[in-house]
């Protein structure tokens, strides 16, 4: 007797989410008032529907969207203006109206304020738009469909002023004052003719790890009261592919260091809006040999960094690192902040945030560490100032030098330790003068710390004031030479 089998059936219900009409329109415009046209709106989470705006400010967004997303935020791009970044509740909606407004970097309008080979660059107070606008600027030349290392963009603030150097570190000044601090535990690095060597020419194949080192250096041989990088233990060889064990940074500190990400990007772009501090967006920009010529006006970069001295025998053109400053600075007075050699900056690989950031710096998420301005081996578009690189720190292949800022340096005298006897002469500062009192018939002597001569009187008259200003930076011993000797130590910035 055959039994009917019985199987039940079996239901599968698939949840298939549905579609919503996104339909928004609405108009950008100024705190006054007036349109904004070539505004970039577009969907934080719909990253794919963009509308630029026309010459009366107006949008319009469509398409579609997954009925789970409840909120999104509107992304309106403008250069020369802050960023929005608008909530969104109602996808259709045809008045929204988004005010947006300008932007504040720092616009010189007198002479640079400049020390001891550094200009300060005014960022407290303003503020300005980092990243690349465009989402597919490197599917121009890469094929890469969106640019997410470089966004999105996003208004930074900052709260503190800093100094940087106007040029690229040179060769020379690397070498001498790694020997100097560091003695025989400095390796040289492998300069040699072929890709750029003397003098004046930026120091390059340095690793991220050597150019800390080096803001140490520079700041114990010039005297200053602290030094910005603390680390356990140098791994490898000082100067050498060298890495620093557990180090950290003090950003403020009375000392030199490298530029954060912010601080660089802020200081490349001078107060400019577009993606090449001269005044030129990459559309792509640098295709032709026009292009070319004027991009060489500002930058060692691959079309013309084989501008180096022939080999006399081979009538070789050699390739490479030229010397610093025989570009055109940015409005900041500063030097090859695009081409020459990739800059190390302090932070490390890190994704942007959306909305607003003050004095960002990233955290330590990542074996990677940012350079930034593209190099002598670079075609144009890595001359962007939102371009970015990212490389381990004991990376120091030919494109890599740097340059130096401080947040906490002072002008002026900085240490004043007086010391003498009872009896005169005396040594006081004031308003930026040494005044040295009861000093007629005396030997008034500054020396460095190696005891090299740098001023020296024999007044006849009792009161003498001398300006710290006609020093060189660095640490000095001063000297009243009499019937008793009144010595006092300074540090002096100009």
């Amino acid at each position: 007797m055959y039994h009917k089998l019985i199987i039940p059936a079996l239901f599968l219900f698939i949840s298939i989410p549905c579609a919503q009409t996104i339909d928004l329109k609405g108009t950008v415009k100024k705190e006054s008032g007036d349109p904004i046209s070539n505004a970039r709106v577009s969907l934080k989470n719909h990253s794919s529907l963009v509308s630029i705006t026309n010459s009366s400010g107006e949008f319009s967004l469509s398409g579609t969207k997954l009925s789970q997303v409840s909120t999104d935020s509107l992304v309106v791009i403008t250069q020369g203006y802050r960023t929005v970044l608008e909530e969104v509740d109602n996808f259709e909606k045809a008045d929204y109206a988004v005010i947006q407004k300008a932007s504040n970097p720092w616009i010189p309008d007198g002479p640079l304020e400049r020390m001891n080979g550094m200009v300060k660059i005014k960022a407290k107070g303003h503020d300005f738009e980092m990243g690349q606008p465009s989402d597919t600027i490197r599917g121009l030349f890469l094929g890469e469909t969106t640019t997410p290392n470089e966004q999105p963009v996003h208004t930074v603030n900052f709260t503190y002023d800093f100094w940087m150097d106007t040029t690229e570190v040179r060769q020379s000044k690397y070498d001498s004052l790694m020997k100097l601090v560091y003695g025989d535990s400095y390796i040289r690095p492998t300069w040699n003719a072929t890709n750029g060597m003397g003098p004046e020419f930026a120091a390059y194949a340095i690793e991220w790890g050597s150019a800390a080192l080096f803001c140490n250096a520079r700041s114990k041989a010039e005297g200053l009261p602290d030094t910005a990088y603390s680390y356990t233990k140098v791994i490898g060889k000082l100067g050498d592919i060298c890495t620093l064990q557990n180090v950290s940074v003090k950003p403020h500190a009375n000392a030199y260091r490298l530029p954060t990400e912010a601080e660089w990007e802020y200081s490349c772009k001078g107060g400019t809006f577009t993606d090449f501090y001269w005044g030129k967006n990459y559309k792509p920009y640098g295709s032709s040999s026009a292009d070319n010529a004027e991009i060489g006006q500002y930058a060692i970069f691959s079309y013309n960094s084989s501008s180096l001295p022939k080999d006399k025998k081979t009538d070789t053109a050699y390739y490479g690192v030229n010397e610093v400053a025989r570009k055109k600075p940015n409005n900041y007075g500063l030097y090859d902040m695009v081409g020459n050699v990739s800059e190390w900056c302090e932070d490390w690989d890190n994704y942007y945030s959306w909305g607003e950031a003050t004095d960002p710096v990233s955290a330590t998420t990542s074996l990677l560490r940012i350079r930034k301005g593209g190099n002598w081996g670079n075609v144009a578009s890595y001359l962007r100032a939102a371009e970015r690189t990212f490389n381990t720190p004991d990376y120091e292949f030919l494109f890599c030098g740097f340059r130096c800022v401080s947040s906490g340096i002072q002008t002026g005298i900085k240490k004043f330790n007086r010391q003498h006897s009872q009896k005169h002469p005396s040594i006081n500062f004031s308003s930026g003068l040494l005044k040295f009192s009861n000093v007629s018939g005396s030997k008034i002597g500054i020396y460095t710390l190696t005891g090299k001569e740098v001023y020296s009187s024999r007044p006849t008259q009792n009161s003498v004031l001398f300006s710290s200003g006609s020093l060189p930076a660095g640490s000095y011993i001063v000297k009243i030479q009499s019937h008793a000797i009144t010595n006092a130590m300074i540090t002096v910035i100009p």
